[in-house]
């Protein structure tokens, strides 16, 4: 049995339709974005996020952790191992993080957790990207709050895409200026 059998939906980009505006503006603006390292995308519903999405990460060449979030993922010990979840799954044959993901005390201390997790990565050749489908559904001041500083532990070799239908939030300025 495979070790990722734990992974859900909430793991899987869409499927890119058959017919697509390639939006050709956008991606030019990800692949110089993603130098910075974190890419905040803001649109209406139906405007191409996560297509252009799509198109750039197929481009890039860099492993997707893609998590499509909801509304019931606006806790932060749910938000949190979502996230340290993606993560795991990019060396799930990592016994730390295996640890920190399964240990009962994760949702008493999500980020704490989280960090943890990030602490145990092992260093690997390649390139990723956290995409984080959906923010606007994440409204907790505590995830905005904390999130800058997760983000910033992530190993150099990620970019992160934020896809969100409303602006910035103000807690997630620092992670872009």
């Amino acid at each position: 049995m495979s070790e990722l059998n734990f992974l859900s939906d909430k793991f899987a980009p869409n499927i890119l339709p058959e017919v697509y505006a390639p939006r050709l503006n956008l991606r030019s603006a990800f692949h110089h974005a993603a130098e910075k390292s974190v890419v905040y995308v803001s649109a209406p519903a139906g405007s191409g996020k996560t297509v252009s999405t799509l198109l750039w990460l197929a481009e890039s060449k860099r492993k997707p952790v893609w998590i499509g979030l909801d509304s019931y993922d606006n806790a932060p010990s749910v938000f949190y191992k979502q996230m340290a979840t993606g993560i795991f799954s990019i060396q799930p044959e990592n016994q730390a993080m295996k640890q920190v993901l399964t240990d009962p005390a994760f949702s008493a201390s999500p980020v704490e957790h989280m960090v943890q997790l990030l602490a145990e990565m092992v260093p690997e050749e390649g390139f990723y990207a956290l995409v984080l489908d959906d923010m606007h559904m994440i409204t907790s001041g505590e995830i905005r709050k904390s999130l800058p500083s997760v983000i910033r532990r992530l190993p150099r070799s990620f970019a992160v895409l934020i896809l969100s239908r409303h602006e910035l939030p103000e807690e997630l300025e620092p992670l872009i200026h």
